[in-house]
């Protein structure tokens, strides 16, 4: 099993994406991909090049301290995992902007199934 492949397996997240991790993919994400802001996140999307859809979280030092960082990563993952599935084979990076400090779930939540929408990659889920 590949690292990335691991990285969502472990971790339970069993929705069909696994994690975005190299510097590489990342700056080809920037460079190459399109993007769409919001008042929670800024998603880049560009086609993948494995088959799958992956993954990265990007969370800044000006949302605070390292606590504060992996609790908004740990929330969007759980967005993202509960979320609208995904269709094709995408990269994407999902950069946190300052209000998702204070979000509400519900708030996260809903700009995740809107970025989805608007970029046009995401499927309803069955159920």
């Amino acid at each position: 099993m590949s690292d990335a492949a691991a990285g969502c397996e472990g971790t339970g997240m069993s929705s069909g994406w696994t994690r975005l991790r190299k510097r590489a993919d990342f700056q080809r994400v920037f460079l190459r991909g399109r993007s769409l802001a919001g008042r929670l996140l800024v998603l880049r999307w560009a086609p993948g090049s494995d088959g799958t859809v992956r993954i990265g979280l990007a969370a800044g030092r000006h949302l605070g301290g390292a606590v504060i960082r992996n609790r908004v990563r740990r929330r969007w993952r759980e967005v993202i995992r509960r979320g609208p599935g995904l269709s094709g084979a995408w990269d994407l990076v999902l950069v946190a902007r300052q209000p998702c400090v204070d979000a509400s779930w519900s708030e996260l939540a809903g700009a995740w199934a809107d970025a989805v929408r608007r970029a046009g990659i995401g499927v309803l889920r069955e159920g």
